[in-house]
């Protein structure tokens, strides 16, 4: 009987352990569901992933900071984010008139030639806020309108189906 009782007891705290995220890993944190459509992210090697709130909600809150003259999304800098067609995502920058944060389909936006990214984008105050549409690239990247190369190499994977209704 008492086997029965501690093998009980160690299969509940497997079952609790894996159930609850079970802290960090040696590459960075996990993704957090807050209950209320704010997450942090997944910050596992420099990748920010927007992910589900699974609460209904469908809008992940996204902190941009800057350090040393680089983008800092979700305390990475300049990491690569991954987000999903249909979802509404909010980048709050903390640095906004000195660093304005934009979206582009060219790394370094216009100070490579391209241009800002407006398809599902609005701005109020230092928010951006983009539901990403139906018709949105595979990749997208984000930059200051002022200063270049603060971006660096970071970059936006977006996923969904393209036919989708969102």
């Amino acid at each position: 009987m008492k086997k029965i009782s501690i093998f009980s007891l160690a299969l509940l705290s497997i079952i609790l352990l894996s159930s609850c995220g079970g802290g960090s890993s040696p590459t960075g944190s996990s993704y957090y569901d807050l209950g209320d459509g704010e997450g942090s992210g997944n910050n596992s090697g420099g990748n920010n992933s927007g992910g589900n709130n699974d609460d209904g909600a469908d809008v992940m809150n996204i902190s941009v900071t800057v350090s040393g003259g680089k983008y800092v999304i979700n305390g990475v800098a300049t990491g690569n984010l991954s987000l999903e067609k249909g979802m509404t995502y909010t980048f709050t920058n903390s640095s906004n008139s000195a660093h304005p944060f934009r979206l582009t389909q060219t790394m370094d936006g216009t100070h490579s030639g391209g241009s800002i990214y407006s398809l599902g984008v609005t701005y109020s105050g230092n928010i951006l806020t983009f539901v990403v549409p139906s018709t949105a690239p595979a990749t997208l990247y984000y930059y200051c309108t002022v200063h270049a190369g603060m971006g660096g190499s970071g970059s936006i994977s977006i996923s969904g189906a393209s036919g989708s209704t969102y």
